[in-house]
């Protein structure tokens, strides 16, 4: 009799673990993430995307290009975008073809980019993609502080462009190695599971 309620209480402390484990609320090591709607000057949605950044990590954007580990100075970034794709009448934009470092600022909820010119580093609340200057064919995003939104103009080979407005919405973060995390809370009731399993053996024999 004793054997079998031995089985029993082990049995019942590993899948309390790993059911505690398996089923708890996630905490992920997170990479966030936001969905794009763009609107035109009318209101009708005309196109839809996606980013995202890994607060976890962080980068330094140098003031003299060519220092590639900001040892005369820099601006440290933790936000930097990790992935942008989006679809604007059917035109794809992509992370790749961004021009200068793009980042989110999470305490204004706005776009942030930059561009290292000789010795100083101009930042402003637009992110950009393409060849604003030479090819005419870009997309040019403007953030307003606070809003989780802006402005936007696409631009195709100077003379066909379409505007209006855009705005950021928050979605579930993800792992980007799938690793889970348990909460603390939830750890500690398996093991207090496992405790009291080892304590009622005790009294058993």
């Amino acid at each position: 009799m004793k054997s079998l309620i031995n089985k029993v209480l082990t049995t019942s402390a590993v899948i309390s673990l790993g059911g505690g484990i398996l089923n708890s609320n996630h905490v992920f090591a997170a990479t966030i993430g936001y969905d794009l709607k763009f609107f035109n000057n009318s209101g009708n949605e005309v196109g839809l995307g996606e980013f995202t950044y890994d607060p976890d990590t962080s980068i330094c954007i140098p003031e003299i290009p060519i220092d590639e580990f900001c040892e005369f100075g820099g601006l440290s970034i933790a936000t930097e975008l990790t992935n942008f794709s989006v679809n604007i009448l059917g035109t794809q934009w992509k992370l790749n073809d961004r021009a200068g470092q793009l980042w989110w600022d999470e305490q204004l909820s706005t776009v942030k980019g930059a561009f290292a010119r000789g010795g100083n580093i101009s930042i402003s609340n637009q992110w950009l993609f393409g060849d604003q200057v030479f090819a005419g064919t870009f997309l040019d995003m403007d953030g307003i502080e606070g809003q989780s939104g802006g402005i936007w103009r696409q631009d195709l080979n100077f003379n066909n462009f379409v505007e209006g407005t855009w705005i950021a919405e928050l979605k579930d973060t993800t792992s980007p190695g799938g690793h889970v995390v348990p909460e603390p809370l939830t750890l500690l009731g398996a093991g207090f599971a496992i405790g009291f399993g080892a304590f009622f053996k005790s009294k058993l024999k």
